[in-house]
């Protein structure tokens, strides 16, 4: 006669869960994680990352997700088609790349902010791929027998960014402004800056 038996500990018959006995199933089960899953969505424009609704960059992202997983994070790595979050846990990561509302607003908009690099050439592009890899939407670069001119859109903060590093490289430079229209609904005028780098 065929008797039930648990594979983990050899108790006959008893009743079973997935073959084994309910002290050992509870035992198996406690020490089964459960495999977490991170939703996560990447601006394709500017490369911030949301985790639940928020905006961050990586190095925020990863403070916020240790702080919820309770977990140490070593690095997110974003590829073409996934993501991975590189920890001692697994973790199961989602991503979906999208346009955020900001890069979509600014999209929309003309340029607000003309950066023309004049100077030594191999100097004058590095410049150029630095600006490139900043949170600033390029609308045109234009390249010339005396350089470089960037039509940009930036919010401010940003903009106050390039000029530190602008000014930490002690370049040459000129700001003006140009009068473009008033806007009446924020009922003041609205200027294009050009900022002129002589390096």
């Amino acid at each position: 006669m065929y008797k039930r038996f648990c594979v983990l500990c050899g108790k006959e018959d008893i009743k079973l869960v997935n073959g084994l006995c309910r002290e050992c199933y509870g035992k198996v089960a406690n020490t089964v994680k459960k495999k977490l899953k991170v939703r996560l969505k990447l601006c394709t424009i500017c490369g911030k990352l949301q985790y639940k609704n928020k905006w961050y960059c990586k190095d925020d992202l990863l403070l916020r997700l240790e702080r919820d997983l309770n977990l140490k994070i070593k690095d997110i790595i974003i590829r073409k088609k996934e993501a991975e979050i590189v920890s001692d846990t697994d973790i199961d990561v989602e991503l979906e790349k999208i346009v955020c509302t900001q890069c979509i607003r600014y999209l929309n908009k003309s340029y607000q902010y003309i950066i023309q690099i004049r100077g030594d050439p191999l100097k004058s592009k590095d410049l150029v791929s630095k600006l490139i890899k900043m949170d600033i939407i390029i609308k045109q670069i234009k390249e010339s027998k005396y350089g470089y001119d960037l039509y940009l859109c930036m919010n401010p903060k940003i903009f106050k960014r390039v000029l530190f590093i602008l000014k930490s490289k002690r370049y040459d430079i000129l700001i003006s402004r140009k009068l473009v229209t008033f806007d009446k609904q924020k009922g003041k005028n609205k200027y294009r800056v050009t900022i002129r780098v002589k390096i």
